[in-house]
């Protein structure tokens, strides 16, 4: 892996746990390691074949974090499927989480110092639709994790398939890194 790919790592880990860490008195750590990574140049590598990672829901409390994507990149201004179908999230289904409560859509994406934006949707493949109010933008030059709202009430109730769809607002070259699909869950005491 290399050493781009493990900061961007880094950045995200650091990104999520962040009110944890202010509270252990690193907060100016934090800032000095997040200004080194975002000081990093985007085309120092290019994202173009890395393998899928493994589809293992990373469960912390009642949350569950279900990452998928890879890396990818495009320069089209039309909607472009994110990466292979390895990347894809197969088999989500809500009905397989009980007291579901909500779930938020987060991808790492950057718009690589173009003049403009990228876009990040999800998109059921099974339908053919995306899903409705997952769209994200940045024109961000790091790769920086943006979220949605409680996407919930959108994914139909059944089995579906989910890729990562992406575009560029100018047809220059834009990218996402990985995307999380955070399943919260209600406590009921």
């Amino acid at each position: 892996m290399s050493l781009l790919l493990i900061l961007c790592e880094l950045k995200y880990f650091l990104f999520i746990f962040h009110s944890h860490l202010m509270q252990k008195n690193v907060y100016p750590l934090l800032l000095i390691i997040l200004a080194f990574i975002s000081s990093c140049e985007s085309d120092v590598f290019s994202p173009r074949v890395l393998p899928a990672p493994l589809l293992q829901p990373q469960k912390s409390n009642q949350t569950e974090s279900l990452r998928f994507g890879g890396l990818f990149h495009t320069r089209s201004t039309v909607w472009d499927l994110a990466g292979a179908e390895e990347h894809y999230l197969k088999n989500f289904d809500i009905r397989h989480y009980s007291a579901l409560d909500s779930i938020v859509f987060s991808p790492m994406i950057s718009a690589n110092d173009s003049e403009g934006q990228v876009y990040v949707e999800l998109f059921n493949l099974t339908d053919n639709v995306p899903i409705i109010n997952s769209r994200l933008t940045s024109r961000s030059g790091s790769f920086d994790p943006v979220f949605t709202r409680n996407i919930l009430r959108y994914f139909p109730s059944k089995k579906i398939d989910l890729a990562l769809r992406i575009k560029s607002e100018t047809g220059e070259e834009v990218s996402g890194y990985f995307a999380n699909l955070f399943v919260y869950k209600s406590v009921v005491e």
